[in-house]
């Protein structure tokens, strides 16, 4: 077991639950807690949060959360998983997004390429090295659509020059979106630029793919 101080940098929906993932203080690295089960997916019973005056709530981005995994748990697409202890998370403090800068990737190709996913195959022939990556968009726009039913939302990027368009799973910050019409877009305001944190997805078995995800949206102090 290891106890680990976190940097919340997404806290997502996912296929049967929630999605965690951020910086490990001590180290720098990425680290997303896995259930043991429910396919990975964590229970949002388990995200819950305890502040010093024993509040309990769901993480925010830049929060700092302290928390027991038991062991690392890594798959082939997504190598910074680890298993999640059943000990309480712990609300221990909160970041500046200017602490982020350091981890910033200006990689062309996220995750290998410019497609929305990278297909099973390839992860099988050659695992990555990293599922998760912080970048700072340019030209960021965000589109309303109509997806299973539902209201959802894309983000529309650039880095470096190269082209994304990939679906949102930060439901915070999904609350601020809710007055773009369907199939129509808004730029980010530029008085709040942010970074997003992406995220490769576990495999769909169904289509053989490893889909990125905008998993979280940090807005930046001015």
């Amino acid at each position: 077991m290891a106890t680990k101080e976190i940097l919340c940098l997404a806290f997502s929906r996912r296929e049967g639950g929630h999605c965690f993932a951020g910086i490990e203080l001590a180290s720098g690295a990425w680290v997303r807690p896995v259930n043991g089960s429910n396919q990975g997916a964590l229970h949002y019973y388990q995200c819950l949060a305890t502040d010093a005056d024993e509040h309990a709530r769901e993480p925010r981005v830049l929060d700092i959360v302290q928390m027991d995994l038991l062991s690392p748990s890594p798959k082939l697409g997504q190598p910074e998983n680890w298993l999640v202890g059943n000990e309480p998370w712990r609300l221990i403090g909160r970041a500046a997004s200017a602490d982020l800068l350091r981890h910033v990737t200006d990689d062309l190709e996220l995750f290998r390429g410019y497609d929305r996913f990278v297909p099973v195959a390839e992860v099988e022939s050659r695992p990555p090295r990293e599922s998760l990556r912080l970048v700072s968009p340019e030209n960021l726009n965000w589109f309303a659509e109509l997806k299973y039913g539902k209201r959802r939302f894309r983000g529309r990027f650039s880095v470096s020059g190269c082209s994304y368009d990939l679906p949102l799973t930060d439901e915070a910050y999904e609350k601020e979106l809710t007055d773009i019409e369907l199939y129509k877009s808004r730029p980010q305001n530029p008085a709040e630029p942010v970074f997003l944190a992406l995220s490769l997805s576990d495999v769909w078995a169904e289509q053989m793919r490893h889909y990125k995800l905008i998993a979280g949206v940090i807005v930046r102090e001015k």
